[in-house]
């Protein structure tokens, strides 16, 4: 290479860094203003970072709660399971005695019945057996008054 040629490839080297330094001047300038701008968005992050930590503290308490809560549930819905299997068998058991004092209302019923219709029945026979000797002792008293306007 000839000095010219080498004189000109410094002088298009030390374009290149002058630019390359113009560059990093410029990003250096950029990053500064960057973290300005940054600087304040972290705060706000680790803000929220510890607000988001209270919250987390509160609802793991509150979940807590809510477990003790539905075990005491828990608890009480088998208790009254319990209870209502008791009442289920008190309630089979007045089932069967009721179905049995039904069947024993129904049977003093029908003998009831049996005693009225006996009671009316002796009646009847008695009134059938004195109706029918009035009106034989009527008939014969017509009957004789008949036979009396003959002269018989």
């Amino acid at each position: 290479m000839t000095p010219e040629q080498i004189s000109k490839a410094i002088q298009e080297m030390n374009q290149k860094i002058a630019v390359i330094e113009t560059k990093q001047k410029n990003d250096h300038g950029r990053i500064e203003e960057n973290k300005t701008l940054i600087k304040p968005l972290t705060t706000q992050l680790e803000r929220l970072a510890t607000n988001f930590e209270h919250l987390i503290t509160q609802v793991k308490g509150s979940n807590e709660r809510m477990d003790k809560i539905v075990d005491n549930t828990e608890i009480r819905l088998k208790g009254q399971g319990e209870r209502l299997g008791d009442h289920d068998t008190a309630i089979e058991k007045l089932t069967v005695i009721s179905d049995k004092l039904l069947r024993r209302v129904d049977s003093v019923e029908t003998d009831v019945d049996e005693l009225k219709t006996k009671g009316s029945k002796r009646w009847d026979g008695i009134l059938d057996g004195i109706i029918g000797k009035v009106i034989c002792v009527v008939f014969g008293a017509i009957l004789m008054f008949i036979l009396y306007q003959f002269g018989l």
